[in-house]
C-alpha cells in the first residue's frame, strides 16, 4: 500500500467518518465502568496519533487554543493526583473525616494524600481525554471542502441512534436494543444510556441538518432527495424527543427548531447563486419563505397536541409533572451551592462528585435513588475543579466567542448566517449551556464528539477565510 495513501484526503475523511459512528456506538454513557470505554479509548489513541502524522500544520494551528485547554485539563487532573504534605491537605474541607479514619483505622495520622477525594476517578477524566483529543486533530485534519461529508456524517449518526430508538420503542423496555445496563428503560435511549443525553443529542443534530439544508438551497442545482431526506429527520427528530420524555430535551429542540428554521428562511430572500438556472418565478420563491415562515406555527401546536393527550410517558406530559428523581435534584441545591462555596479555590477533584455528596447528604435526602453527578454541570465545575478550572472555562469562552463573532472580513452574517457552521455552533453552545443547568450531556463522549465536531470545523473555515497578515 503507498505511503501517500495514509495522507489522501480521501482516507482523511474516512477516518473522521469511521471515528465519528464509533464514539456513538460506543461512547453514549458517562459511567466510569461502561465495558466499551477502554476500547474506544485505545481506538482514540491510535485515531489521535494518526491525525497528528497526517494533519497539516496549518490545520493544527487553527485549533492550537482547544488543545492547549485540554492540556491544561489534563494537566490539572494530574495536578489533582499528587501527594499533597498533611498539614496542607487535612485543612482542606471535609478531610478531617478521613484523616479521623487513617488515624483510628490505619494507624497513620500523617499520611500524605492527593488533592483529589477521589483519586481513581479523576484518573478516568484524564483517560476520557484521549476521545475529544481524538476528535479535535481528526476533524481539523479534514480539507475544508470536505467538511460537509463530516456534517453528514454526524447526521447519519443521529438517523441511526434515531432507529435504534424506535425499534426500542416498538419492543418494549426488554428489548436488547438497549446497549448499557443502567439506562432509561422505559424510554427511547437510541444508541445513549440516558434520554436526556440522546434528546440533546438529537437537538444538536437538527441544527447540523438545517446547516446542511442551508448549504443545498444555496447550490446551483439544489437537490431535491437529500434536501427532502434532511427535512425528514427533523420532523422525525421532533417527534421522538417528544415522545422521548425529557424536559430539557423539549426545551433546548425549540431552539434547535427555532435556529434552523431562522438559518433557512433567509435563504429564500437572497439572490439565486450565479449561473443557476432559475425557473421558478419570484412569486413562487416568495410562496415558499412564507410557507417556511408559517410552518412552525402550523405544526408545533399540533404535534403538542397530539402528545400532551397521549398516554404515553412523553416530553409534554412531563412538562406539567414532577418525578421523584426531579423532585431529589432541586431539593439537593442548596447543598450544591455549599459545596461550590466551599470548593471553589481548589476544587474537590475531578470525578469526585459522588462521594463528595454523600458525605455531606441531608438525611431527608435518603432514599433509593441517588445522585451520581450533580446534574448541574455548572455547579459540578466549580465544586471538582475550583478557580483553576473556573479560569480554564474561561479562557474557552472567549476564544469561542470570538470564533463564533469573527471581525472584519470573517464576521458573521447575522442576518442572513445561511450555511456558517459557525451559527451551529452557537446554537450548539446554547443547547449544551441549558441542557447542563439540570443535566451534564457534555461528560458523554458522545456529544463531546458533535461538539468537537462543531468546533473544528469552525475553526478552520475560519483560518481558511482569514486574512493574510502583511509581511
Amino acid at each position: 500500500m503507498p505511503v501517500n495513501f495514509w495522507n489522501d484526503r480521501k482516507t482523511r475523511v474516512g477516518a473522521a467518518l469511521a471515528f465519528i459512528f464509533i464514539v456513538v456506538l460506543m461512547g453514549g454513557g458517562s459511567r466510569g465502568d461502561i465495558m466499551s470505554l477502554p476500547l474506544l479509548r485505545g481506538l482514540a489513541v491510535l485515531f489521535a496519533a494518526y491525525a497528528v502524522m497526517v494533519a497539516p500544520p496549518s490545520s493544527i494551528a487553527a485549533v492550537r487554543v482547544p488543545l492547549i485547554l485540554l492540556g491544561g485539563l489534563a494537566l490539572l487532573g494530574a495536578i489533582q493526583l499528587l501527594p499533597l504534605p498533611h498539614w496542607l491537605w487535612s485543612n482542606l474541607p471535609y478531610r478531617d473525616l478521613i484523616a479521623a479514619v487513617d488515624k483510628s483505622v490505619f494507624g497513620q495520622p500523617d499520611m500524605w494524600r492527593a488533592l483529589s477525594l477521589a483519586p481513581g476517578r479523576t484518573w478516568n477524566m484524564l483517560l476520557s481525554l484521549t476521545v475529544p483529543l481524538a476528535a479535535l486533530l481528526l476533524f481539523a485534519a479534514v480539507n475544508r471542502d470536505d467538511h460537509g461529508q463530516l456534517l453528514y456524517g454526524v447526521v447519519g449518526a443521529m438517523a441511526l441512534s434515531m432507529l435504534v430508538g424506535i425499534g426500542q420503542l416498538a419492543q418494549g423496555s426488554g428489548s436488547g436494543l438497549y446497549l448499557y445496563r443502567i439506562t432509561n428503560e422505559d424510554s427511547m435511549v437510541g444508541l445513549f444510556a440516558n434520554r436526556n443525553h440522546h434528546a440533546m443529542a438529537l437537538a444538536v443534530g437538527v441544527i447540523i441538518a438545517g446547516t446542511l439544508l442551508a448549504r443545498l438551497r444555496g447550490q446551483r442545482k439544489p437537490a431535491a432527495l437529500p434536501m427532502l431526506m434532511l427535512v425528514l429527520g427533523i420532523v422525525v427528530a421532533a417527534i421522538l424527543v417528544l415522545a422521548i420524555g425529557s424536559r430539557g430535551g423539549l426545551l433546548v429542540l425549540c431552539v434547535a427548531i427555532a435556529a434552523a428554521w431562522y438559518q433557512l428562511i433567509w435563504t429564500y430572500d437572497t439572490p439565486a447563486p450565479t449561473g443557476r438556472q432559475a425557473k421558478p418565478t419570484r412569486n413562487r420563491n416568495e410562496l415558499l419563505a412564507t410557507s417556511l415562515r408559517f410552518i412552525p406555527l402550523m405544526v408545533l401546536p399540533v404535534l403538542a397536541a397530539i402528545f400532551l393527550f397521549s398516554p404515553q410517558n412523553n416530553s409534554v406530559r412531563r412538562l406539567v409533572t414532577e418525578s421523584t428523581v426531579e423532585s431529589q435534584r432541586a431539593e439537593a441545591l442548596p447543598t450544591l451551592m455549599e459545596l461550590a462555596s466551599q470548593h471553589w479555590l481548589l476544587g474537590s477533584g475531578f470525578g469526585s462528585f459522588d462521594p463528595l455528596f454523600r458525605m455531606v447528604e441531608p438525611d431527608r435526602m435518603l432514599r433509593p435513588n441517588y445522585l451520581n453527578q450533580a446534574h448541574n454541570d455548572w455547579l459540578q465545575w466549580v465544586i471538582e475543579g475550583g478557580m483553576p478550572a473556573i479560569l480554564l472555562f474561561a479562557v474557552l469562552i472567549v476564544w469561542l466567542l470570538r470564533l463564533v463573532l469573527g471581525n472584519g472580513s470573517t464576521r458573521m452574517n447575522w442576518r442572513n448566517p445561511g450555511s456558517d457552521v459557525r451559527f451551529a455552533l452557537l446554537v450548539g453552545l446554547v443547547i449544551m449551556g441549558l441542557g447542563s443547568i439540570g443535566d451534564y450531556p457534555l461528560r458523554v463522549p458522545s456529544v463531546q464528539m458533535l461538539m468537537i465536531c462543531l468546533i473544528a470545523l469552525a475553526a478552520r473555515a475560519r483560518s481558511a477565510t482569514a486574512p493574510v497578515p502583511r509581511s
